[in-house]
């Protein structure tokens, strides 16, 4: 938490009983890739939560359900009734009546995504925090990449101040920045690895989206522990019967349609399910040096050089690719770059600090702990101190995402042309529509014009890929979703666009079909009204 009066931030933690894995329902684990490519919605025909999402040959979970126990995790902090001691929670600097107190009074949610992260990702999170709630309006709640997040906590050095309780963090407004010209940030976890370039202005508070480049790669820890099951583990024992003709996706690629199935396999068998718990200490181990596993009574003798050559150097060689590719988007060079900053569990693998390295001779490398240290947890410290700071650098924020998401546009487009005549219409023509409803089509013209070239907004319907993720069998109703991908408009001659009465039709009723159980409505754009340390000095003068 950050106090913009005071400057001071409160970091918050659970007990390990409140927060451990053990407590969580099953669907919490990895859920990012399920909220990122479907919204859930009640179908009128079985009166059940769509999509399910495929954890299983045979098993579903209502993706309703990861919201449910995201929200059942959070609303106790968000009830006056509870005591903070019974929730677990605690905050640096601050004793449990207060904690109460301040949660009642928050102004604002900040909340990390990957880069590259849908509108429904977004959608989905801003629910969760208003059904717990945290804060009353979805604009309240802002959302930050998990990169750029992890770099704000070095932009500035704290100081310690002893408060009545204990120290907490204040930052120092005239301490210099530790940092010069150009940073690189990767930011791995379990299900992607994201890289930022940071040109830094000489005030790193004036820091703005403009100096900034993200691109994410759709591969991380998990995808890891697959190719150690498939690259190592699985040829020394082939006749595992519950797990024949096992799919192998590409060592060191996102290769997601192969790796969905291959996930799903290893989850519908006891064999599986075993392989992807003994998978995860045994990358430990690999990574510290050679292993053994033992297996049905067989003891294997696993080399870390195969662990390097057939795992690791495939996934180094995806980094520097992603690596080449943003610095040429970012026109910078390798020789430019003066720190690099490595974050989340699988950025800690020492491989990939010495590989950044050999890349950057001249930089620094910042490294969270190895895995066996905790770095899940330094991560995550760096990534909410990162968020908690968002009003000490509000130029980061994407404003105009925030306040126009693609959902929110759909929607006025669709409005625009109900019951309407069904004539084409110039880009500008339908710009026009839009504005006289009182839409600032200057802020979001080009996400209006990708919906009139066939675009529809990212993860408001599964794709064919990301469909694999879902129960799509012949009676599902999340089959019949993978329909309404197909174009708004038909594009006629003269760059006339007209719009499909059928498809605008299907997608203004599934939208009104979502929106029927959201407390989120998309009838107007969302102010971006970010308190900053700088708005409570100009209230203050």
């Amino acid at each position: 938490m950050f106090n913009p009066i005071t400057s001071q931030q409160h970091p918050l933690s659970w007990s390990e009983s409140r927060s451990s894995a053990g407590s969580l329902v099953p669907p919490l684990h990895s859920f990012k890739p399920y909220l990122n490519v479907a919204i859930p919605f009640c179908s009128p025909q079985t009166h059940e939560w769509e999509p399910k999402i495929q954890r299983s040959l045979g098993q579903t979970i209502p993706l309703a359900a990861v919201e449910q126990a995201l929200v059942a995790r959070l609303t106790p902090l968000a009830n006056p009734e509870t005591n903070a001691a019974e929730t677990g929670c605690t905050a640096a600097g601050l004793d449990d009546s207060m904690l109460n107190q301040v949660m009642q009074q928050l102004a604002g949610v900040i909340l990390s995504y990957p880069a590259g992260a849908s509108d429904a990702y977004c959608f989905n999170l801003r629910e969760v925090v208003l059904a717990a709630g945290l804060v009353p309006n979805p604009e309240q709640i802002f959302f930050v990449e998990e990169a750029i997040a992890a770099l704000l906590p070095e932009l500035h050095q704290p100081k310690q101040v002893a408060t009545a309780t204990e120290s907490t963090t204040l930052l120092d407004p005239d301490a210099p920045t530790a940092l010069t010209e150009v940073v690189l940030v990767i930011s791995a976890g379990a299900t992607s690895t994201d890289l930022l370039l940071a040109h830094l202005p000489s005030n790193p508070y004036e820091l703005k989206r403009s100096d900034l480049v993200l691109r994410r790669c759709s591969y991380g820890g998990n995808a890891l522990d697959q190719d150690i099951i498939c690259q190592l583990l699985y040829p020394l024992q082939g006749n595992w019967a519950e797990l024949t003709d096992l799919l192998t996706p590409l060592a060191g690629e996102p290769d997601l349609e192969i790796r969905y199935q291959l996930q799903q396999k290893l989850a519908s068998s006891d064999l599986g399910q075993q392989l992807l718990t003994q998978v995860r200490s045994l990358k430990l181990k690999l990574i510290q040096g050679d292993a053994t596993f033992a297996w049905e009574q067989e003891c294997y003798n696993l080399r870390q050089i195969d662990f390097h050559n057939w795992v690791m150097a495939p996934y180094l060689q995806q980094i520097h690719r992603e690596l080449s590719l943003l610095l040429m988007q970012a026109g910078s060079s390798s020789e430019a770059i003066r720190r690099v900053i490595c974050t989340g569990g699988t950025a800690s693998i020492p491989a990939i600090a010495q590989s950044l390295q050999d890349k950057f001779p001249t930089a620094q490398i910042i490294q969270d702990p190895g895995l066996e240290e905790g770095a899940a947890l330094a991560s995550h410290q760096r990534i909410s101190s990162g968020l908690s700071l968002l009003p000490l650098f509000p130029g980061v924020l994407d404003r105009m995402r925030h306040q126009y998401s693609e959902l929110l546009l759909l929607r006025k487009l669709l409005e625009a042309f109900l019951n309407q005549p069904e004539q084409p219409l110039s880009s500008s023509r339908i710009l026009q529509r839009l504005k006289e409803q009182g839409l600032n089509t200057d802020d979001c013209e080009t996400a209006l014009l990708n919906f009139l070239e066939g675009q529809i907004p990212t993860g408001l319907v599964p794709g064919r890929v990301s469909a694999m993720l879902f129960a799509t069998d012949a009676h599902s109703p999340t089959k019949e979703l993978i329909h309404l991908a197909a174009p708004l408009f038909s594009r006629q001659d003269n760059y006339l666009y007209q719009v499909v009465p059928k498809q605008r039709d299907r997608l203004w009723a599934y939208l009104q079909l979502i929106l029927a159980h959201t407390r989120q409505t998309l009838t107007a754009p969302l102010p971006a009204n970010l308190i900053t340390t700088s708005a409570i000095q100009s209230l203050d003068s």
